[in-house]
């Protein structure tokens, strides 16, 4: 049993479906349990036949989704217990416990500096019942282990999958000009959820300073998220109208990818982040903060640079390189293919996941 909050398109939930999904489907016999409500990723597990069960927590300390929890386990008997992030490591690991599951496996997706006390207290009990806790970047590792105390033993390492498949077609014809971009006009791009954690405000301020001063450019904000509000008036108030769009949520993603020149993230903290691998399958270049796994991911000067958090003027110093000098830009994009090509699929995350739950099972 897979276990987490949603199925929103998001980081976490498009590894654990990769991971339902590449399951040597003869051997295990996945169910996906959300906490909270599905989303648009429920469709990718009901075209590979996998059932998934929802059990509706009403808010955050909804303690009747412990004993829907239990129920369902009860009902499924599974013999792994596989939970993502901490709603679910919480709640998950807590049910697999009281139901005696042989095997319990955490999920840990993010370096959070911001992580609170009594959350870093909890995980740190629950580890003492969980057999192996799967980090998806050695950053993300360290942090478990040195910040949050949980014990090295138990924490290992199994990097993100991705389909490169879904990201080697060109953009649709038409598409540049549905989204209203000028001819000849560079196109940036920022995509995720729109929190602190992102950092969107710098590279706000960075396409401030690019701007007049660079290539003509329209720097694309993808994602919903909290912090939208305040990003659009920085943007008023920054007069990057012309220049800066908010999309909101796109199930297009891979074509929005085709479309860009440069990704850029400017994120404060971060596990492995997706739409780095994405942007790189792409072969686009990455500017990038030199956070959490995204440092695993770009070699910087060679698929892409890496500057320091919350510098819009390094942020914009980098794009402004790429937007001047294709070559380089064009040269970095393929250099970023060819190591997500060689390093990084579903098929060998789900063998390494697979690997863990024999071991734990042989423990047993």
């Amino acid at each position: 049993m897979l276990v987490i909050a949603t199925l929103d398109p998001a980081g976490a939930e498009r590894q654990l479906v990769g991971l339902a999904t590449h399951l040597d489907r003869r051997r295990f016999k996945p169910l996906v349990c959300c906490l909270t409500r599905g989303g648009p990723l429920e469709a990718d597990l009901k075209a590979a036949g996998i059932e998934c069960r929802v059990l509706h927590k009403r808010f955050k300390l909804d303690f009747g989704v412990l004993f829907k929890l239990v129920r369902l386990m009860r009902e499924f008997q599974p013999e792994i217990v596989h939970t993502w992030m901490f709603t679910a490591n919480a709640f998950g690991r807590t049910a697999a416990m009281l139901t005696g599951c042989r095997a319990i496996v955490a999920a840990e997706r993010v370096a959070d500096p911001l992580k609170p006390w009594h959350q870093r207290v909890i995980d740190r009990v629950l580890a003492r019942h969980t057999g192996r806790i799967i980090a998806n970047a050695d950053a993300v590792r360290q942090f478990c282990v040195q910040e949050v105390g949980l014990p090295p033993d138990k924490v290992i390492v199994i990097k993100n999958g991705i389909d490169v498949s879904r990201f080697s077609a060109p953009p649709p014809a038409g598409l540049r000009a549905q989204l209203g971009l000028p001819p000849g006009a560079a196109v940036l791009g920022t995509i995720g959820r729109l929190a602190e954690q992102k950092g969107i405000e710098y590279g706000l301020r960075a396409a401030a300073l690019l701007k007049g001063h660079a290539r003509p450019f329209v720097w694309l904000i993808v994602g919903e998220g909290e912090a939208e509000p305040g990003l659009r008036h920085l943007a008023d108030e920054l007069q990057l109208g012309d220049c800066v769009r908010f999309l909101g949520y796109r199930a297009d993603i891979p074509n929005l990818l085709a479309l860009l020149d440069v990704l850029v993230l400017p994120s404060l903290w971060e596990g492995l982040p997706n739409v780095v691998m994405e942007a790189m399958a792409s072969a686009k270049p990455v500017v990038a903060t030199d956070a959490g796994g995204t440092r695993e991911l770009v070699a910087d000067g060679v698929t892409g640079f890496l500057v320091p958090s919350k510098n819009p003027e390094a942020l914009a110093e980098k794009i402004h390189h790429l937007l001047a000098h294709p070559d380089d830009a064009r040269r970095m994009g393929q250099e970023g293919r060819a190591v997500i090509e060689k390093t990084y699929s579903f098929a060998a995350a789900a063998q390494a996941t697979a690997q863990v739950y024999d071991g734990l099972l042989a423990s047993k």
